[in-house]
């Protein structure tokens, strides 16, 4: 039996597959192409911006999983993955929010609590050294910080040996 390749449930099937299959390019294709049938359905934006955020195409992820919020207010996986973005772009105050989202509509969610330390204690060490002028650059980059182990050593060790786990959805 051949399948309906203009079917909804399964090009978004298909993209999830690909997804597990760590096929991004591909399972952001078959995430476009769903939307071309449902362009209100968040878990299309939620499973577009993960494959997006695992090619490391962050801006993009970004515009996605907030328009998944958009559509599904209370989507806390969303909000987490978006503030894992978030702490990628070095937009820590946004991925602050939104660890406190997930947290409001998902009190006992670990993770995000483990993710707002991070993105606070991070915010913090960057506005130190920001306002201590230990970097001319406008723009600080956590990879530059790791790599010069400046003073704060302790930190920086701390920031070396985090990792983030962005959470998928499962079939």
């Amino acid at each position: 039996q051949k399948l309906d390749p203009d079917n909804l449930e399964i090009i978004f099937d298909l993209g999830l597959i690909q997804n597990k299959l760590n096929k991004f390019k591909e399972a952001e294709k078959n995430f476009f192409k769903a939307l071309k049938f449902d362009l209100k359905n968040p878990r299309i934006y939620f499973n577009l911006a993960l494959s997006q955020q695992n090619q490391k195409n962050f801006i993009n992820s970004e515009k996605n999983y907030l328009k998944a919020v958009e559509l599904k207010s209370d989507y806390f996986l969303a909000y987490y993955n978006l503030a894992i973005v978030q702490i990628k772009l070095n937009k820590l105050d946004q991925a602050i929010i939104h660890n406190e989202n997930v947290l409001k509509i998902n009190p006992t969610y670990k993770p995000a609590n483990h993710n707002l330390k991070f993105a606070k204690r991070l915010k913090n060490l960057l506005d130190t050294i920001k306002d201590n002028n230990y970097f001319n650059s406008p723009v600080l980059d956590t990879d530059l910080l790791i790599t010069k182990r400046i003073t704060y050593k302790k930190e920086i060790e701390f920031l070396s040996n985090l990792v983030i786990p962005t959470i998928s959805e499962t079939l």
